[in-house]
């Protein structure tokens, strides 16, 4: 937001040459310009409605969206063992070690087998909630608070 700086804005070297700094603040509280300056903020948020009032979590919802996201496809992942591409397809590194982890032999031959019925709904909505994420975060873009001008 805007900030009034005393030092900056008003003529304050007390010489007869400008004002003096009793006549720039005013007579009443109205005439000031710190209340000028608020009145103009006041104004500019009055005319934005809502968007104002939501900016920050509208700014901060793509972050989150996504997150949360991530956060789960993660988690599908460690629990599949594989990852989830679509409602149907799930792909793994196939295991070449006694270990049962994936080893590094030269070249990735990956394994397709199928998400299982039951968490296929998660892996849709996971794409959805992304793409959601996406058109926020451009929405959010367009949504510019109070710049002083």
């Amino acid at each position: 937001d805007v900030m009034f700086i005393c030092a900056l804005s008003l003529y304050q070297s007390n010489d007869s040459w400008g004002p003096s700094i009793a006549e720039q603040l005013g007579e009443e509280a109205s005439d000031s310009p710190f209340r000028k300056v608020l009145e103009n903020i006041g104004r500019h948020n009055r005319d934005q409605g809502w968007r104002h009032r939501w900016r920050r979590t509208l700014n901060a919802a793509p972050c989150v969206l996504f997150c949360t996201v991530l956060t789960v496809y993660s988690a599908l992942c460690l629990y599949l063992g594989c990852a989830p591409q679509d409602k149907d397809l799930c792909m793994r590194l196939p295991v070449t070690s006694s270990s049962g982890f994936a080893q590094y032999t030269g070249r990735y031959d990956i394994v397709t087998e199928s998400v299982p019925e039951d968490l296929q709904p998660v892996v849709i909505l996971l794409w959805a909630m992304a793409w959601a994420a996406a058109i926020l975060a451009v929405c959010a873009g367009q949504l510019r608070g109070y710049s002083g001008r």
